[in-house]
């Protein structure tokens, strides 16, 4: 019986936040379609998603969220997986790539190395406590 006031209080904030977003979604879908057509892509790959999805905790902004039926290649190491589209009708890609690889070479590194000059763990590192007395 307590959950009830706490579930009716979270449903009210939750429609109270509710807002028409900026930026049609019909607008959206066309800036995709038109990215796809612009690199040739149209016939090859299509638009699978289509999601309202907010900026930050607060809800306070939102973008639209486009995901593609396959990933694109980008490059030997990158692939775009979909478009964020603000409420401004700028895009952004959503480029993805593999973890554990080091941006200055590109190769995939096992000890998880990024590159860095100190790649060492809190492990590997000389401790306090362990000095000898």
């Amino acid at each position: 019986m307590r959950l009830f006031p706490v579930a009716a209080a979270f449903l009210v904030a939750s429609l109270a936040t509710a807002v028409e977003p900026a930026f049609p979604i019909g607008q959206a879908v066309a800036v995709a379609q038109q990215s796809l057509k612009e690199r040739g892509l149209e016939g090859k790959y299509y638009i699978t998603s289509v999601k309202l999805a907010a900026d930050d905790a607060r809800r306070s902004s939102f973008h639209w969220a486009i995901d593609w039926s396959d990933s694109i290649p980008v490059s030997e190491l990158k692939k775009e997986v979909g478009l964020e589209i603000k409420m401004d009708g700028s895009v952004v890609s959503i480029v993805k790539g593999p973890a554990n690889r080091n941006p200055s070479t590109g190769a995939f590194d096992p000890n998880g190395s990024t590159g860095l000059q100190n790649y060492r763990t809190r492990a590997d590192r000389p401790s306090i406590l362990n000095l000898k007395h």
